[in-house]
């Protein structure tokens, strides 16, 4: 039986909910974050794919701006998809979450979650790209650059 990792789902809820007034005090969870999300992806047999997730970045909702029970819908989907039951209906719903529109897109399932996970991947990194604040501690930051390293 498959569980979602313990960091994704505290960071996940740390971030929820809240403004960028406190959101900055927890976006130290967000790199272990994206890294258990690519854990995921390999898992899952698929890539997070620097191109796809650069293409998300503009449409996602940012983690913070997630309601809880959003958060908690998005886990259960990610748990189907490890779990490989109902994959496709899964990514269906964790995309109309982030995306916050209904979609459907005849792919198979393989690529459907691919998309899924690099939406998710994007709303992690999209939190953290609206906090442009100097004084964050470095490890906080996270680079184009080293964004294409996990994802290759």
């Amino acid at each position: 039986m498959y569980r979602v990792p313990e960091d994704l789902v505290i960071c996940a809820y740390a971030l929820c909910e809240d403004d960028f007034s406190e959101v900055k005090n927890y976006l130290d969870c967000v790199p272990e974050a994206l890294y258990v999300l690519q854990d995921i992806a390999i898992q899952l047999g698929i890539k997070i794919r620097f191109s796809t997730v650069s293409m998300f970045i503009n449409h996602v909702v940012e983690m913070n701006r997630l309601k809880e029970k959003e958060v908690e819908k998005l886990l259960s989907n990610l748990l189907k998809m490890l779990n490989r039951n109902e994959r496709k209906e899964a990514s269906l719903s964790l995309l109309k979450i982030l995306l916050r529109k209904e979609i459907n897109i005849a792919l198979k399932d393989q690529d459907l979650s691919e998309i899924a996970m690099a939406a998710l991947y994007a709303s992690f990194v999209k939190t953290l790209s609206y906090v442009q604040e100097p004084h964050l501690h470095a490890e906080a930051q996270i680079t184009t650059a080293e964004i294409s390293t996990l994802t290759t």
